[in-house]
């Protein structure tokens, strides 16, 4: 059985490589060669398997998520695929934020699911396509193109049906998803947005519990209202039991930093 699970990032989220890049010391994971933020298959799985402890027996543990250490061939009912990215919150002039995607994003999901509606697709890096209601653009004056500035940069939008499509499919799937801001931007715009656009938090370094002076670290995050997917295959006769997963209605706990309120995730899941 597989099942397609959609992944909402509801407190902003660190899921890292413990290896500085450039001014960020502690980056969030990305998959190459796209260098887009992702999340390992092994960090669901250890996250999942901590969240289930105490909640279901050992013996379930082991048939779901295999022996925590791996000395044998044996392993767990449950394959995690890595959660790749989908859409990213974008700052918006107008209508305060937009939910940013691009075709390319939206083609690696289409591929898994076949009831998807048709791909949207810019015509230039200038140039963002919306749906029917998202307030992200504005007539500057009568008889003026529209503009959209996103993180500063000024875009031509278009209203394309494509876009409330896709809007639609992602409200349907869940409630929780703001399909009326969804935005497509070019694939090379959304590069540079994953690239630089994401969140970073600037922290004093701690030592035995004390603040230790002229020391700081920077943390990259993926800001709340993220959308990622990934695929489940379960091989439980049965289906999974009943505790060893999240409902869709759970929030639980993913990725680093999580005593400072960060990395609270939920998911909603289905056939694939």
């Amino acid at each position: 059985m597989s099942v397609l699970y959609l992944l909402r990032v509801v407190s902003r989220l660190h899921v890292g490589t413990g290896t500085a890049v450039g001014a960020v010391d502690l980056p969030v994971t990305r998959e190459r060669p796209l260098e887009w933020p992702w999340i390992p298959g092994s960090s669901l799985k250890g996250a999942l398997r901590a969240r289930a402890r105490g909640r279901v027996s050992e013996e379930v543990l082991v048939e779901v998520f295999g022996p925590e250490r791996e000395t044998t061939l044996a392993r767990g009912a449950v394959e995690f695929s890595g959660a790749r990215l989908l859409a990213l919150p974008l700052r918006s002039v107008h209508g305060t934020w937009v939910l940013a995607t691009c075709p390319l994003a939206l083609a690696r999901l289409a591929r898994e699911c076949p009831d998807t509606p048709p791909i949207p697709t810019p015509v230039s890096p200038d140039r963002v396509l919306w749906g029917e209601h998202n307030p992200g653009f504005r007539r500057p004056s009568v008889g003026a193109e529209p503009i959209a500035v996103i993180e500063g940069l000024p875009f031509l939008p278009e209203r394309q049906e494509g876009v409330a499509l896709w809007a639609a499919w992602l409200s349907d799937w869940s409630a929780d998803v703001p399909g009326e801001r969804l935005a497509v931007l070019h694939d090379e715009t959304f590069q540079h947005a994953v690239q630089f656009w994401t969140e970073c938090r600037t922290r004093n370094a701690m030592k035995d519990g004390v603040v230790v002076e002229h020391q700081l670290f920077t943390t990259e995050h993926l800001p709340a209202e993220t959308l990622l997917w990934g695929v489940l295959h379960a091989s439980v006769e049965g289906g999974v039991p009943r505790g060893a997963l999240p409902e869709d209605t759970d929030s639980w706990g993913l990725g680093g930093q999580r005593s400072v309120g960060t990395g609270r995730v939920a998911w909603y899941r289905r056939s694939a």
